[in-house]
């Protein structure tokens, strides 16, 4: 987070920002803090919801609630800042229409919290 923060100020366009992707994290074998979070925030346009499942390399991406990806942390911190007014729905999943829809229920769950 520190460095892309970085490389975004010194380039200073005020047109490229941030898509925070979590679970792209995390796959590449991270973890997502509420200081990384709150490090991007000014920049986050964009957040991708999905979630990964490390037990399966050649298929980790699973429904959303299904993973390891802890989403109520995550979208508590996005709700609390009020500032994201985006969020994607992505499906990787080899089920897609299946998965979209139970991504969809989960993340319409968390939201409503």
């Amino acid at each position: 987070p520190d460095d892309a923060v970085a490389m975004l100020r010194e380039i200073g366009h005020p047109a490229i920002k941030l898509n925070w992707d979590p679970a792209n994290r995390i796959w590449g074998g991270s973890d997502v803090s509420r200081d990384d979070f709150d490090t991007m925030r000014p920049l986050i346009t964009n957040l991708h919801v999905k979630d990964f499942d490390p037990s399966d390399p050649k298929a980790p991406w699973v429904p959303v609630g299904e993973g390891t990806i802890d989403w109520v942390s995550i979208l508590d911190w996005v709700v609390e800042a009020d500032f994201l007014s985006h969020i994607t729905l992505e499906t990787h999943c080899a089920n897609g229409v299946e998965a979209s829809r139970r991504s969809h229920e989960k993340l319409t769950e968390l939201l409503s919290r």
